[in-house]
């Protein structure tokens, strides 16, 4: 019995000392998710799983990002992100774009998918490509390369498109082919 009360005193102790040591260093025992964050080393990454991202401006939502993983690289400030579902919020409604990949970089707050993007709005017309940016500031979206939208009363190819998502409007940049489904109410 005796030598368990001087084990246990024993043990008491180093937990004591332990506990005043970290205490000076000005260490902290436990942490939250943002203040883990923020103790991080500049040459420290990070990977998380399961990631919801809504990027806010001037008290709006203007877009979500859901992934199944997150890297982030502190560094450069970039943000990578797999298998990828972004929700637009605009004045005209939702929109929906699905990547393999997307990249953000929060200093030029610029997000680039890559892999499989794929763009639906509420009227019912879909985008496909291979990339997609998106310049967060000017709300514009740029497809770099070959896209095809299709819907209900157009298909529409080409090379190079620009979305002005404030206004509404778009513009392709070169080889437009228009197919045209329907005459009445177009868009």
């Amino acid at each position: 019995m005796r030598k368990v009360k001087i084990l246990l005193l024993t043990a008491l102790i180093a937990l004591l000392a332990v506990s005043l040591v970290t205490f000076f260093q000005g260490s902290r025992i436990g942490y939250g998710p943002a203040g883990l964050v923020e103790s991080l080393p500049d040459y420290i990454d990070m990977r998380l799983s399961g990631v919801n991202y809504t990027e806010v401006s001037e008290g709006e939502r203007d877009w979500t990002l859901q992934a199944d993983t997150m890297r982030s690289y502190k560094s450069t400030g970039m943000l990578v992100f797999d298998r990828v579902e972004i929700t637009f919020f605009t004045d005209e409604g939702l929109y929906k774009v699905t990547s393999d990949q997307a990249r953000y970089y929060k200093k030029f707050k610029k997000i680039r998918l890559t892999g499989r993007v794929k763009g639906w709005d509420k009227k019912g017309y879909v985008l496909t490509a291979n990339e997609l940016q998106y310049e967060v500031e000017s709300r514009q979206a740029t497809v770099p390369g070959r896209f095809k939208i299709t819907g209900p009363k157009l298909d529409l190819t080409g090379l190079g498109l620009v979305v002005f998502v404030q206004e509404n409007r778009m513009k392709v940049l070169d080889q437009a082919n228009l197919l045209l489904k329907s005459t009445t109410n177009i868009l």
